[in-house]
C-alpha cells in the first residue's frame, strides 16, 4: 500500500491492525479504518496474524503424481491472494498434503510475488506458477488484473463481520434488544444502517472519533483504557 494513499487517521490505526495486543484490538482498528476511509484498501499483511503452531515435517517420499488446486486462478483485486494446495498421490493409495514441502515460483515475477506459499498480485499481466515437489512439476495459469483500481473495505461485509466474529452484536452482548451499557447494535448485524448511526453518530461521536481516531471508544475499550459495557 502506498503511503500517499493513507489519510492521517489510517496512518494512526494501521500499526494497531498489524501489532495490536489482542485480536479484539486489531479487529476494532479494522472496523475504524473501514468507517473512516471507506475508499481505502487494507493490505493482507496488515490483517491480524494467527498464532504460529509448530508443524510436523513432511516426508515427501516418491509420489506417483501430484495435483495442484486450483488449476488456474484470477487475481482480480489488489487484496486478492492465492494459496495453492499441492497433493501427492502414492502407489500404495496414500494421499498426502505436500503444500508446505513444495517449491512454488513464478514464471514471471513481474506480475506476482510469492512469500511462504502465498501468491500476491503485483501488476496486471498473465503468468504461470511453477510447482515442484517429489520429482514432479505442474504449472498453474495466473491472470492478474485491476491492480490500479481501489478495492474498498466494506462496512457491511468487513467491519460488521469483525464485530460479529467477536460476538459484540450477539444477544448476550450489545445485540440484545436493550443493548448493554447504553450501547446497542442490531442482532448479528441485520440492520447495517442502524449500526452505522450507532457507531458513528451516537454518544457524541465518541465511539468513532474522526478527528482523533486513537481516542475512539471502539479502540479504547478493547485496550482496557476505559471500562467496557
Amino acid at each position: 500500500m502506498e503511503s500517499d494513499m493513507l489519510t492521517a487517521p489510517t496512518r494512526t490505526l494501521l500499526p494497531l491492525i498489524a501489532r495490536g495486543r489482542s485480536l479484539a484490538v486489531r479487529l476494532s482498528a479494522i472496523v475504524l479504518v473501514a468507517m473512516l476511509s471507506p475508499g481505502m484498501a487494507i493490505a493482507e499483511d496488515a490483517m491480524p496474524a494467527s498464532d504460529e503452531t509448530p508443524l510436523e515435517p513432511i516426508v515427501v517420499g516418491t509420489p506417483e503424481r501430484i495435483e495442484v488446486f486450483p488449476t488456474s486462478f484470477k487475481l482480480d483485486t489488489v487484496r486478492r491472494r492465492l494459496h495453492p494446495i499441492v497433493t501427492g498421490y502414492y502407489a500404495d493409495g496414500k494421499v498426502q498434503d505436500l503444500t508446505r514441502a513444495a517449491e512454488i515460483v513464478a514464471e514471471n515475477p513481474e506480475f506476482v510475488r510469492i512469500e511462504e506459499g502465498v501468491v500476491t498480485p503485483v501488476a496486471d499481466g498473465v503468468t504461470k506458477l511453477i510447482v515442484r515437489v517429489g520429482g514432479h512439476e505442474a504449472a498453474i495459469p495466473i491472470e492478474v488484473s485491476h491492480q490500479q483500481s481501489p478495492d474498498p473495505v466494506s462496512f457491511q461485509y468487513g467491519a460488521l463481520v469483525a464485530l460479529s466474529k467477536q460476538d459484540c452484536n450477539s444477544g448476550a452482548c450489545h445485540g440484545s434488544p436493550s443493548g448493554k451499557g447504553g450501547f446497542r447494535l442490531s442482532l448479528r448485524a441485520y440492520d447495517p444502517v442502524l449500526d452505522t448511526l450507532t457507531l458513528v453518530r451516537e454518544s457524541a461521536n465518541r465511539r468513532t472519533n474522526v478527528e482523533e481516531p486513537e481516542a475512539s471508544l471502539l479502540l479504547r475499550k478493547p485496550l482496557m483504557e476505559v471500562a467496557g459495557g
